[in-house]
């Protein structure tokens, strides 16, 4: 079976992992943050 991509697919991929990436990079930073300013 062959996969053909499309650009409504590649964007449909994109639109379902950007979140996740995003919250991702939050989690990080807010964790590097509370490393440099400990209570």
């Amino acid at each position: 079976m062959s996969k053909v991509v499309t650009k409504e697919s590649v964007i449909g991929i994109y639109a379902l992992l950007l979140p996740l990436y995003v919250a991702y990079g939050a989690v990080w930073i807010v964790k590097k943050c509370k490393d440099w300013w400990p209570k």
